[in-house]
């Protein structure tokens, strides 16, 4: 997977970077430091001061780097300012889903309260040029461009409102970009998996309730992103483990030795050791059967962490109130729920990177609990 960070000056994209660098062990390029490097070397004769243009002489450089990472499956952070608004037509169309894309912009309220620190904090990470040249104006006049500019594209903006985004926003950012399969084109490539999504949507296609192929799905996305930053976990294991994870489900059918995966494992000629990896990988998942209990294999760690990743934040509310409408459960039942389980994750997490994940969707349904006490008085257990 290629990010390609991008936005107004000081909003924090050589920040993100680093710190995706620094968790999750991206290798960044700063488009910064290209320039400078051609500039300073006479490889050009243009000068920091020529944006427009330099954005015409860098941008080729750097999508065919793009490319090249792309082409060889390599994962790669692009940081800077140097990337014109129409970038995807630089792309023919099977580039484009290997790559993700965000624009960070101030908000002008946030210039407006927070303008000093803006330039207080404008060499923190690197050494600028220009610092005194700063203005409110000129700040708002910038992060303007990008706003429109993107958004008129259809592209994704981010906009930083509270000094908040650099303490728990970048997590969440993080999540939002790695939510879908890093490579879509060698998921649907892969035979066997697309007959496991055929087979759990048969599965449960009368499912509402919030144990649906859709859940199976997300966990096993959730699985193949927490298992590319643990070098010892067998990712075909743990695929279709996370697939698989809800077959035999003891609320939604009343199989015995994990009947609906084996069958399924069965029918693609996976026995003996390997079939029983993914099955022992499947039994780690409950919270209520493996309370206490960490998974003996980091195929059942990361599966484990997958699932209890799709049980919290936005989605994990969504579920909760859609099993318990399902099940005749209140509100105030549901509620409880939270409590008993769903607040209880983010610290079991096993992996650093699901524990990373964690923490913006449990922060996400503190806040949800807080409103809907505030505007209907339950409250379930105390905060």
């Amino acid at each position: 997977m290629v990010i390609i960070i991008t936005g107004a000056s000081h909003t924090g994209k050589t920040l993100l970077a680093q710190r995706m660098l620094e968790k999750y062990r991206y290798p960044y390029l700063s488009v910064d430091h290209l320039k400078m490097g051609l500039i300073r070397s006479g490889n050009t004769a243009l000068t920091p001061y020529d944006d427009e243009a330099l954005t015409g002489y860098l941008w080729p450089i750097v999508c065919g780097m793009i490319k090249t990472a792309t082409e060889n499956r390599q994962d790669l952070i692009v940081e800077g300012c140097y990337v014109p608004f129409d970038w995807r037509g630089s792309f023919p169309e099977e580039y484009l889903p290997h790559i993700r894309f965000i624009c960070l912009a101030f908000t002008e309220g946030y210039i407006d309260a927070h303008f000093e620190e803006i330039r207080a904090h404008a060499c923190a990470i690197e050494a600028r040029l220009f610092v005194d040249d700063l203005t409110k104006e000129g700040v708002k006049a910038e992060n303007r461009r990008y706003l429109e500019g993107f958004s008129q594209r259809g592209e994704n903006v981010v906009m930083i409102d509270s000094p908040a985004f650099y303490t728990g926003g970048t997590a969440a950012l993080w999540e939002r970009l790695s939510s879908d399969p890093a490579d879509p084109a060698e998921e649907e490539a892969d035979p066997l998996i697309e007959d496991a999504r055929r087979y759990i949507e048969r599965l449960f296609m009368n499912d509402r309730g919030g144990h649906d192929a859709a859940h199976s799905l997300r966990v096993y996305r959730n699985a193949m992103e927490i298992a590319s930053g643990e070098p010892g976990c067998d990712k075909s294991i743990a695929a279709l483990a996370a697939l698989l994870h809800d077959a035999d489900d003891h609320k939604l059918f009343s199989t015995e030795n994990n009947y609906n995966a084996r069958a399924f494992l069965t029918e693609h000629g996976i026995e003996g050791g390997e079939a029983e990896r993914i099955v022992d990988a499947i039994n780690s998942v409950s919270f209520s059967r493996n309370r206490g209990r960490t998974p003996g294999t980091i195929e059942g760690r990361v599966v484990q962490d997958a699932d209890r990743l799709d049980a919290i934040g936005a989605v994990g509310i969504a579920r909760t109130f859609a099993y318990g409408g399902g099940h005749g459960r209140s509100i105030e039942g549901s509620v409880e729920h939270f409590y008993d389980k769903l607040l209880l994750l983010k610290d079991l997490m096993n992996t650093d990177a699901a524990k990373t994940l964690a923490e913006s969707r449990h922060a996400f349904m503190e806040a949800f609990l807080e409103e809907l006490a505030f505007e209907t008085g339950i409250s379930g257990k105390s905060l």
